[in-house]
């Protein structure tokens, strides 16, 4: 293991890549499976076949409420290599996620991959229309976690900005911006901004692994600095122009250089480039 790779390996970054989804060993040959779920009056099963060649095959969704089955479709997403229904977790569940008495079916899919990539299927019925309606929404490397930040009866979904993902350097020393969804009239909606508690935890969290990193000196911290400054404009009002301002200070130090074998803009011309996508990302308004 080089030096580089045992930094890594300290700081958790290598640790963090181990914990992505990998796909359970399936049969030799296709073998059906299947997951049920139920609340209330409405049910859901996810069937597929798995198969050691062709991963999740034959998907399936059928949801059932109040007695009608209102869902029965085949899904398969546009997977990068294949889809995989992701093991250990749940695939299949059934949420309330606005808080309004009618809950959501919710169905995770995978594509394979080293670290990639995580694919929802969320199912919501539209009372006017009497039918469910499907979003379809594609986290990639970081996935997303539910939970009622607000303990509102209201449940968000916690994500991360991909595109960040090699932005500026390698995926190992990525980081990404918070981003946090509401499912609101049938779509997902981002509200990261109005959660300032979950993006002031956030943003401390990156500067102090920016800090951390800095320490060993040869590790490349533009990663970090960019998602840090984008949790930064989320939040808004000074926040901005003090990480400006620290990050004009690293440059001067020469802490926002390349480090081989990555490649990219260094320095003052690293800076102007994160201000142009955070721009084009929309993160300065």
């Amino acid at each position: 293991m080089t030096n580089r790779s045992a930094r890594l390996l300290r700081h958790g970054l290598l640790a963090a890549a181990a914990l992505s989804p990998l796909a359970a060993a399936p049969a030799a040959d296709a073998a059906p499976r299947s997951e049920t779920a139920a609340s209330g009056q409405v049910s859901a099963k996810l069937s597929w076949d798995q198969s050691s060649s062709k991963g999740a095959s034959n998907v399936r969704v059928s949801i059932t409420r109040a007695g009608s089955e209102l869902v029965s479709e085949s899904v398969q997403p546009d997977c990068r290599e294949f889809c995989l229904v992701p093991p250990g977790d749940q695939p299949l569940r059934i949420l309330d996620l606005d808080g309004d008495g009618e809950p959501e079916v919710l169905v995770d899919l995978y594509s394979g991959g080293a670290h990639c990539c995580s694919v929802l299927l969320l199912y919501g019925f539209d009372q006017a229309a009497g039918r469910y309606e499907r979003v379809q929404r594609d986290f990639g490397n970081p996935g997303y976690t539910v939970r009622d930040a607000g303990r509102d009866g209201s449940t968000e979904v916690f994500t991360e900005d991909d595109r960040f993902s090699y932005l500026f350097t390698s995926y190992l020393e990525s980081f990404r911006p918070l981003m946090v969804l509401r499912y609101e009239r049938g779509a997902l909606v981002d509200v990261t901004r109005s959660l300032r508690g979950e993006l002031r935890r956030h943003a401390r969290e990156l500067y102090a692994t920016f800090k951390r990193l800095r320490r060993d000196g040869d590790l490349d911290l533009r990663g970090v600095a960019a998602a840090w400054q984008a949790d930064n404009y989320l939040l808004g009002g000074s926040a901005p122009a003090r990480g400006w301002k620290t990050l004009r200070a690293a440059a001067r130090r020469g802490e926002l250089r390349r480090v081989p074998p990555n490649g990219g803009r260094s320095g003052t011309r690293y800076l102007t480039s994160l201000r142009r996508y955070l721009k084009r990302f929309g993160y300065i308004r």
